[in-house]
């Protein structure tokens, strides 16, 4: 956050200008390319705790609330830790332009004030884009190349991070306005509502021959807004993609080198045909991982759990389970409202290649579970089964 902290005192400016975008950053750096990061330290020690409430909270609170609970909860969350630092942050880069402007700087530590309620309103568009849009534009990137890697990952966090910053723009243009305006403090409510429709209209609306349109600003503030949020949330998602790649590569390492195959459990039958190209593997349970699978000689069950957190699929929360022995992939979904479990099997030569292709972040590869009534699948790669899996017998 410290590194975007020119982006975001640009952001600030344009509150309360009408200029360009470049004539904003130049008015950034006016006194000197080190006072571009005016205020910038305070946001910095704010996010650490921020980016934890960002990964680890959310999980936390998806697991019992769901998706749309989780980013709810984690906004706000945000909201109480960093509002003080970003409200002091604002009022500084204003007073940088004009001294003296705002006299009574907004305390870091005080986590509420003016604008509170606009800024936890801005961190759920925010947060929205990071967990629930990136992977559409993941998906839909993926499907116009043709080809899934890192880079079709960071393309695609980096466009559902710019659709919430668009989005974000015109309330974060607001919070700006309320942080750095300070005669709105002394007024009553309803003026107070009254100042801010007004400023939305004059910052985004141009009314001239009788026609009104959108103004100059919309694209300018759309442009600000993405190169501080989505590159911000952009970092954040690579950086939190790297680490569990690496925590998983560590901790579940897959054994590359062949081993002589024995006989095959029957509850581990690979598929055939099209099903296989699909990324589906026979239906079981977590139980047929054990000795006499597919690639393991015989010897005790050895699962170890890569992945437990709560996903919505086709409108419904499960609680979502991966398993591996270092080869297979064991799959549970389970649905606490029905008291149903789905499972599904990946053999190794599946698992190997979804490993490899996301880079051994078992959340990107669950992010790609889909349901076919209620037969799970991996749609990787455009590869959907086109027919249902051969139960165990």
């Amino acid at each position: 956050m410290f590194l975007v902290t020119p982006f975001r005192n640009g952001l600030t400016l344009g509150a309360t200008s009408s200029l360009s975008a470049a004539e904003l950053y130049q008015q950034v750096f006016a006194q000197g390319f080190a006072k571009g990061w005016t205020g910038g330290a305070f946001t910095a020690r704010a996010a650490c705790p921020q980016f934890l409430c960002l990964g680890p909270a959310y999980h936390f609170y998806a697991s019992f609330s769901g998706v749309g609970g989780g980013v709810l909860l984690t906004s706000l969350t945000e909201t109480l830790i960093v509002y003080g630092a970003e409200t002091k942050n604002a009022q500084m880069a204003m007073n940088q332009k004009s001294p003296g402007s705002i006299p009574s700087v907004h305390p870091a530590w005080k986590p509420f004030g003016p604008g509170f309620g606009i800024h936890v309103f801005r961190n759920v568009i925010a947060t929205a884009g990071l967990r629930m849009f990136c992977t559409p534009c993941r998906t839909a990137i993926e499907k116009a190349t043709g080809t899934s890697n890192s880079m079709t990952t960071l393309g695609g966090d980096f466009a559902g991070n710019v659709c919430a910053a668009c989005l974000s723009a015109p309330v974060h243009q607001l919070y700006g306005f309320a942080v750095t305006t300070p005669e709105l403090r002394t007024l009553p409510a309803a003026e107070k509502r009254e100042r801010m429709v007004s400023f939305l209209k004059d910052q985004y609306l141009d009314t001239s021959n009788g026609r009104t349109r959108l103004s100059g600003l919309v694209p300018r503030d759309l442009f600000m807004r993405s190169m501080y949020v989505a590159v911000a949330y952009t970092m954040y998602s690579t950086v939190e993609r790297t680490l569990v790649a690496n925590w998983n590569s560590c901790e579940y390492p897959l054994t590359l080198t062949k081993k002589k195959v024995p006989t095959r459990s029957s509850s581990l039958t690979p598929l055939s045909g099209k099903a296989n190209k699909g990324m589906a593997a026979t239906t079981g349970s977590l139980g047929s991982l054990a000795p006499g699978e597919v690639g393991q000689e015989s010897g005790g069950d050895d699962l170890r759990y890569v992945l437990k957190e709560g996903r919505d699929m086709n409108g419904v929360f499960y609680l979502l389970e991966m398993a591996t022995d270092g080869r297979s992939l064991a799959i549970t979904a389970y649905d606490a409202d029905q008291k149903n479990t789905l499972e599904l099997l990946v053999n190794e030569k599946n698992h190997r290649r979804l490993y490899r292709d996301h880079n051994g972040d078992y959340r990107a590869i669950a992010a790609k579970l889909c349901l076919d009534g209620e037969q799970l699948y991996i749609n990787h790669d455009g590869m959907v089964p086109e027919e249902k899996p051969e139960r165990a017998s």
